[in-house]
């Protein structure tokens, strides 16, 4: 039958969305491992793992497709619909949603929205849970709420979570932010090659894109199955003097052939360019190659705080801002 996610959360199963975020922020208060540091090493294991029930239980619950597989088939439905993390991933229960029970493979996760219910739960997913739920402050702390105290009492709560004094979590300059648009890439499961959508978030535990693919349907793809797709791209220096300065609806990097796909440039289709004959906007998230004179950078992401003539000034997390000519800095 597997573990009863409604009980570990305190809830019944008619428990609407808000009585669910309740049920989660009490138990994930209550048995934070920053509460149980003081107390004998099987209480803080004990504690640990009420933790990560609590992180699991409001993962299914809070998403209304993990959730109805959830009801009807318990804990082991969602293994078998999310996978196991690689190849050769189960399917669902026969004759559920028309999954038909193909698995998923290369480095492929399927999943039914942001998270991944289907896995155990381990420490870092179930702490990046905590911090994104609380990231923007409590919903339902008020003058007079109960659990303040408690609240308060986890230790360093606002360095943990990355919450600055305004309440927002500083953009990350080598991340794809949230509802950047994407082309999917490269899989083995070549169905998926060449899908649109956005990026709906970056999981840092498993170093992976979570990529929302519409209808409910997301993939979890590690950075080299993705390729942004970037708008307002302009063509510079090119032989042909018809399309210099002329804006692209939309380009994306091809790894294989290093050009660019500009699209909407000519009534004929695609135009392929060179790196160097593309001036990419502002914040656009790039990748470092073919630095000579400090090498190390090379791979290394970030983003584009300006152009300044014919060169980028790219900010990479950990180093001073760094310029580099057009073709050394690209969207992938």
């Amino acid at each position: 039958m597997g573990k009863d996610y409604y009980a570990i959360l305190g809830v019944g199963r008619d428990a609407d969305d808000e009585q669910i975020k309740r049920g989660y922020r009490k138990q994930a208060v209550k048995w934070h491992p920053d509460k149980w540091t003081s107390k004998s090493e099987s209480e803080r294991a004990a504690a640990e793992e009420r933790f990560k029930d609590a992180a699991a239980a409001y993962e299914v619950l809070s998403d209304k497709q993990k959730r109805t597989i959830y009801d009807q088939y318990g804990e082991e439905g969602l293994k078998a619909g999310g996978g196991g993390g690689g190849c050769g991933g189960g399917g669902m229960p026969g004759g559920f949603g028309g999954m038909g029970g193909r698995p998923m493979d290369g480095g492929v996760k399927f999943t039914f929205s942001s998270g991944g219910g289907g896995r155990s739960m381990d420490n870092a997913r179930a702490e990046e849970l905590f911090r994104q739920f609380f990231s923007q402050g409590d919903p339902f702390r008020s003058a007079d709420d109960p659990f303040d105290d408690i609240f308060a009492g986890l230790s360093g709560l606002r360095r943990s979570t990355g919450i600055a004094s305004g309440g927002r979590r500083a953009p990350r300059a080598d991340v794809l932010p949230h509802g950047t648009p994407v082309r999917l890439c490269d899989l083995s499961q070549a169905n998926f090659n060449g899908a649109s959508g956005t990026i709906d978030q970056w999981d840092e535990a498993r170093g992976r894109y979570v990529v929302s693919l519409g209808k409910g349907v997301s993939l979890a793809v590690r950075t080299q199955n993705v390729s942004q797709v970037v708008a307002e791209a302009r063509v510079v220096g090119t032989s042909q003097p018809q399309l210099n300065g002329k804006v692209a609806a939309a380009a994306t990097f091809d790894r294989a052939t290093k050009r660019y796909r500009m699209e909407g440039l000519t009534s004929k289709g695609v135009v392929a360019l060179k790196p160097e004959n593309v001036i990419l906007p502002q914040r656009t998230r790039v990748t470092i190659q073919d630095v000579i004179s400090r090498p190390q950078l090379n791979g290394r992401a970030g983003s584009i705080r300006d152009v300044e003539g014919d060169r980028y000034v790219v900010d990479l997390p950990g180093e001073a801002p760094l310029k580099v000519r057009f073709h050394a800095a690209v969207a992938c």
